[in-house]
């Protein structure tokens, strides 16, 4: 989903005016402190409720996976990071080989090469990302939260109107990215998902999206438009989270320990819950929904066998994550990494 929010970024800076980094080389926003460790420190019981809670959840504990069925070659299915961090480039040292074995490489959406593609997909993305004509979320908004997202926006690099003309679930997806993210995605390096991407392309593996922009942009789009305005205001009035939130959904990815990320993950989105909601029930159209389409789609190449699939890595823990659904297929899934 990151790797939407960054196409989406790209195309409204584009329009709205880029962000000037007056060419200093600031320090990096994501080598800060140990977050998971002050918290533990400081929020000893919160901390403990977070290893607890990772515990229940399974096939939490690796990032790379092996798909087997009698008969066919082996697949594999890969959790990725949208950073272009060094550390997490890092692992495409740990999966290059059975990259280069791969009969076929399957991702969330593919990004066209091709410039004249490439612009075209990514302005069908901004179409999809924006309110429909005449709609501007400024006529929702009092003037104390439009001033809150004007100033949100200008830190992710969107200016003017732009961000009162997406839609509501969007805009918060959007000003929910940290600085660190926000780094990699103004950085020269590419993110590791797209670097596996470009790899699968110069290995001439063929590849194959298990998803559409529109199924992406609808699993924001839920609710009704004033359910959705009711959320963006409350998204306005919490506290800034950000920082620690992505420094530890680092640090949790790097080790692989995508249970702790799901954990993490939902007692930091407990202010979201709806009265009487969980955490399952608000992430469902974001996770089990796709990961249950994700699988179904991946079907065909995983009977041919000798695939590789790479999505993000919160659709492989859980009950209803990725490895469960494909062990209910029928399929032996055993982890690598």
């Amino acid at each position: 989903m990151k790797h939407l929010i960054a196409i989406v970024l790209f195309v409204a800076a584009a329009l709205s005016g880029p962000a000037s980094h007056g060419g200093t080389q600031l320090p990096s926003a994501c080598e800060g402190p140990d977050s998971l460790r002050a918290l533990q420190e400081k929020k000893p019981g919160q901390y403990q409720k977070m290893v607890a809670r990772a515990a229940q959840i399974p096939n939490g504990t690796s990032l790379l996976w092996r798909i087997e069925k009698d008969g066919t070659r082996p697949s594999y299915l890969f959790g990725t990071y949208h950073s272009s961090s060094p550390k997490i480039l890092e692992l495409l040292g740990v999966i290059d080989e059975y990259l280069a074995a791969s009969n076929i490489v399957a991702f969330e959406l593919i990004m066209p090469v091709e410039p004249k593609e490439a612009m075209k997909f990514l302005r069908h993305a901004m179409r999809l990302a924006t309110l429909p004509q005449g709609i501007n979320l400024k006529d929702y908004l009092t003037d104390e939260e439009e001033q809150k997202i004007t100033e949100a926006g200008q830190r992710v690099g969107l200016y003017g109107v732009v961000p009162f003309l997406l839609k509501p679930g969007m805009l918060i997806m959007t000003l929910s990215i940290s600085e660190c993210d926000l780094e990699s995605m103004r950085s020269d390096d590419q993110f590791l998902d797209v670097k596996i991407q470009r790899l699968s392309d110069d290995l001439n593996v063929p590849l194959v999206a298990l998803e559409t922009l529109e199924e992406q942009v609808s699993a924001l789009d839920g609710g009704s438009f004033d359910e959705q305005i009711k959320s963006l205001r409350h998204f306005l009035t919490l506290s800034d989270r950000r920082e620690n939130m992505s420094n530890a959904f680092q640090q949790l990815y790097l080790k692989g320990q995508t249970g702790m990320l799901w954990a993490w993950s939902e007692v930091m989105s407990e202010d979201f819950l709806k009265e009487g909601q969980t955490f399952e029930e608000m992430m469902a159209p974001l996770l089990d929904d796709r990961n249950i389409r994700m699988v179904d789609r991946s079907e065909a190449i995983l009977e041919e066998g000798g695939a590789f699939i790479a999505v993000g890595a919160l659709h492989l823990p859980g009950k209803n994550g990725l490895v469960s659904l494909l062990r209910k297929e029928g399929y032996t899934v055993t982890a690598v990494y």
